[in-house]
């Protein structure tokens, strides 16, 4: 097998490489934003998560699921920010 052989190989291959790669591109897009979600709250949880658990993988969604279950709604969103009680709406202050 000479150069033009290798070369018809290595074409196929790179080929074949490049579709698998295009099939895969939105799992691992949808993957990857569940593992490293834009929501603070969940960053957060996740980042907890990690802290608690050396042997939490963000990647296995029963994972996630488990850690959110846990921290979500016990993590303020942003380190020093309470949301507000459910009482008060967000109105300007009347004072003057």
């Amino acid at each position: 097998m000479g150069r033009p052989g290798l070369l018809k190989i290595l074409t196929i291959a790179a080929l074949v490489l490049a579709g698998v790669a295009t099939a895969l591109a939105p799992v691992l897009s949808t993957l990857y934003a569940e593992a490293f979600p834009t929501d603070p709250g969940k960053e957060q949880a996740l980042r907890l998560c990690g802290s608690q658990d050396p042997g939490f993988n963000r990647l296995i969604a029963a994972s996630r699921t488990a850690c959110y279950e846990r921290n979500l709604n016990a993590q303020p969103t942003r380190p020093g920010h309470l949301p507000p009680p459910a009482n008060e709406t967000s109105r300007p202050s009347r004072l003057g």
